[in-house]
């Protein structure tokens, strides 16, 4: 799937992380969220390189570790030409200019907090009045050269419609959440139901408009990674043990994850040598 796209990225990494209840006695060392959720839990950080098939983080921390803390903590890994797939929650203003200012690449979606400013106008983009254009014109995806946020920083801008189905499929759920919340959507969130919105730093002629969604696609794989972890691992079904005991039971598990990565590498590659 990757293969069109993969000469111009010396690596293709995909990172998020995965979240595991624990017994409330060890809070003191993996505390949760608090609250009607769990006391304790874990978060787990996984990254690879899907270009190069080698694990580039395997992380434990605290549930209260957040995905953009991590994103800060680890600017220091990203090198020229690499590609970050990553979800909303490594994202950031502040990370994209770092990754920019490192010569390197980012597809992302964009924040529905954001506000959007044609770059030529400089007019605010009513996506609303946007989806309502695309939709009586038959137009699927198109571009723009836009600017983010109160900083107005600038990005590619990639607009694809969606399906009725799944426009009315994101309204309900909107509306389940300001039930269970208690809280209003934004007008600036409904406007946008009807459109998926991705952002990045990459050119045309890198990466085309209609190749944008297929690539950030690539992402979901890492979530059959963490369902095979579960189903396979375990890592789920922890009982009331002591802190010493559970750490190692963990790292063991995680060593197992790594061992079958590179096990399977091995394997697939064997494969493709002989069967092409």
């Amino acid at each position: 799937m990757v293969f069109y796209f993969e000469t111009n990225f010396n690596r293709i990494l995909i990172k998020d992380s995965t979240c595991n209840q624990l017994p409330e006695n060890l809070k003191k060392y993996y505390p949760g969220s608090g609250g009607a959720s769990s006391k304790a839990s874990v978060r787990i950080q996984f990254e690879y390189d899907l270009k190069n098939q080698e694990v580039t983080e395997l992380s434990v921390s605290a549930f209260n570790s957040q995905d953009s803390k991590n994103a800060k903590s680890t600017l220091c890994n990203i090198q020229k030409n690499d590609l970050l797939i990553r979800d909303l929650a490594y994202t950031s203003i502040e990370i994209f200019e770092s990754i920019e200012n490192k010569k390197a690449w980012y597809i992302s979606r964009l924040n529905n907090t954001y506000d959007v400013y044609d770059k030529d106008s400089g007019e605010i983009i009513d996506f609303e009045k946007l989806e309502q254009y695309m939709r009586k014109h038959d137009i699927y995806v198109i571009e723009k050269e836009v600017l983010i946020s109160s900083k107005k920083h600038p990005v590619r801008l990639v607009i694809e419609l969606v399906p009725d189905q799944v426009k009315a499929e994101r309204i309900r759920k909107a509306k389940r959440k300001s039930v269970r919340n208690r809280a209003k959507t934004s007008k600036r969130s409904k406007a946008r139901f009807g459109l998926n919105l991705f952002i990045t730093n990459c050119s045309k002629i890198t990466i085309s408009a209609s190749e944008i969604r297929k690539i950030y696609g690539i992402r979901w794989q890492i979530e059959l990674v963490f369902k095979a972890w579960k189903q396979n691992f375990q890592f789920q079904k922890v009982k009331k043990i002591n802190i010493h005991r559970y750490e190692f039971l963990l790292y063991v598990k995680l060593v197992m994850v790594l061992l079958t990565w590179k096990l399977h590498q091995t394997i697939e590659h064997y494969m493709f040598k002989k069967n092409r």
